[in-house]
Order: structure tokens, then C-alpha cells, then sequence
């Protein structure tokens, strides 16, 4: 997008792409950004209120936003909002990914999906829970009985992960160069690697919202996708459409954040993509390529 990267540090360039997806309209945007030289940083950012994307940018002080989309989940509205996600905004915790769901007739502890970087703008992925961080996730079924409380040993030994900056969300769609889930369902239908436990209009094989996606490359790039859907123009992607297609950008880990009539990304202060919603939708956390401080 010539226009819009003539604006942009040369750090980052953004893409879009309106190739037809398995024959179907397909409209996505990706930005990519090189963090090694200093001059950019991953920032993720809470908002008491809800708000848009566009209204965070325009309300920043001091701040240089080059690119910005959703972040995680969130319930409520207006002055009730708040994140059931993790956000760490340059080392302070701002909200914890939800540690508790109840699904059916039980309550399940559950460790949710995180991308973060350090300060010196390194990733990492893992399963994050308040206190914790995991290299695997709790394997809860939905439908099964609860696996216990994650803790210093389950269900992996655990770390105190200190990211200078980071957003949850869910599922972890690929961790080490390799996808992290199926749709193998149990005898009762549930589908057994969703560990997260994450709602059908988001885990699903068919299904083909808008999307919100944070990836990170071999050589440590950063890419922030979404692609719009429930349009005429543009049908979405499957969560297994959207492993390829991270994974043919080059990578390694990807973690799906809130989509639906959540996506939207701003680069050099122009929308991009057409919300589901017909217009931007106030949410509470937000991820973005900014200049560093």
C-alpha cells in the first residue's frame, strides 16, 4: 500500500491483498514491522471506557501510532467495559487474561493464549494464567470434568513471565513453527483441543469471522493482520485458513485476538478495512507499532 507506507517509518510496511480465499472474496490487510533497529515498539494499551481504535489514536499525547488494531476480548460497554484479556503496557500489568469459565454445569480453570515482547522487543507466546505462564496450556475439555488449578507444576512448570509489553486473547493458532490445534471432537461432539474453551462463533472448523491476529517471524518481524468477513466482498477465514496463511507470511507463533465486528486496523490514521459493524466498534485494549520513546 504505497500510499499508506509513504507515511510509515520504513520499518513497517503494510499489505493488502483482495486474492480470492478456497474461491471465495477475500479482503485482509497485514502490516509488518522491524523492531531490531530501535527506532519502533509493540505497544498494547487499556482503556477505562470502551473506545474506538481511531479515538485512542486521537487521544494519545505524546505518542507516535504508526499502526494500531484490536486487542483481546472484553465485556460490557461505554464506562463498564473491562478486558478478559492480558494487557502489559512497557512492563505494568494492565488487566489478566480471564482465569476462570464456566461452560455447562462446571467452572474450569483455564489458561489463555499471549504474545508479548521484551524490552529489548523479543517475542514470546505461552498460556498465560494471573500468576503464571506455560509452554503448554491446561487440556481441558469442555464437557469433561475440570482439569485442577493451574499452579507451579501444572500443567507444566510454570514461569514468572515479566513481558515489557503484551496482549491475550485465544487460541495460540501456531507456537514453534506448528499449529497447536485440531478439530478432533470427543464422543459427546466437543472438540478436544480447544483448551481455551473458547465460544463456537470462535472455535469452529467453518466458521469465517472477521479476524485479529499478532505473529511473529523467524528473524523476529512482527505482523499484525486482520481480514474482514460477513460481507459480500469479503467472506472471512477459518481459524485452519488463517494458520496457512500466517504461516506462508513467514510465522512462527500467531495468536488469534477478538475479531468479528471488533477488527479493524488504523495505519498512518486511515482505516483500512470496512468493521462488520458498519463503523468501528469501542472496545477495551488495543495493540499497535508505535515510535520509541
Amino acid at each position: 500500500m504505497s500510499g499508506i507506507n509513504a507515511g510509515l517509518p520504513s520499518e513497517i510496511r503494510v499489505y493488502s491483498t483482495t486474492s480470492t480465499l478456497n474461491g471465495r472474496a477475500f479482503h485482509a490487510w497485514y502490516a509488518i514491522a522491524d523492531l531490531s533497529t530501535g527506532n519502533i515498539e509493540l505497544k498494547a494499551t487499556l482503556s477505562a471506557t470502551a473506545q474506538k481504535p481511531s479515538q485512542v489514536i486521537a487521544a494519545s499525547t505524546g505518542e507516535t501510532t504508526y499502526v494500531m488494531t484490536n486487542g483481546g476480548y472484553f465485556g460490557g460497554s461505554g464506562s463498564g467495559v473491562s478486558s478478559y484479556s492480558l494487557v502489559v503496557d512497557r512492563g505494568a500489568k494492565k488487566a489478566d487474561n480471564i482465569g476462570t469459565l464456566a461452560r455447562g454445569s462446571y467452572s474450569y480453570p483455564v489458561s489463555r493464549g499471549a504474545f508479548g515482547v521484551t524490552q529489548t522487543q523479543t517475542s514470546m507466546i505461552k498460556w498465560c494464567t494471573d500468576d503464571y505462564a506455560y509452554e503448554i496450556p491446561s487440556p481441558n475439555v469442555e464437557g469433561e470434568f475440570p482439569q485442577t488449578s493451574t499452579s507451579q507444576t501444572f500443567p507444566t512448570t510454570a514461569e514468572h513471565w515479566n513481558p515489557y509489553t503484551a496482549v491475550g486473547g485465544g487460541p495460540i493458532l501456531i507456537k514453534d513453527g506448528k499449529p497447536t490445534f485440531d478439530f478432533t471432537t470427543t464422543t459427546s461432539g466437543h472438540y478436544m483441543t480447544n483448551y481455551e474453551l473458547l465460544q463456537s462463533d470462535i472455535f469452529s472448523p467453518t466458521i469465517r469471522p472477521p479476524r485479529t491476529l499478532i505473529g511473529s517471524t523467524t528473524d523476529n518481524r512482527i505482523v499484525l493482520f486482520i481480514c474482514d468477513g460477513r460481507q459480500s466482498q469479503s467472506d472471512g477465514a477459518t481459524l485452519l485458513e488463517q494458520v496457512q496463511i500466517m504461516k506462508a507470511l513467514g510465522c512462527v507463533n500467531v495468536l488469534n485476538l477478538d475479531g468479528g465486528g471488533s477488527t479493524a486496523m488504523i495505519a498512518n490514521g486511515k482505516l483500512l478495512n470496512s468493521p462488520s459493524d458498519g463503523t468501528e466498534r469501542a472496545v477495551a485494549a488495543f495493540v499497535s507499532f508505535v515510535k520509541k520513546k
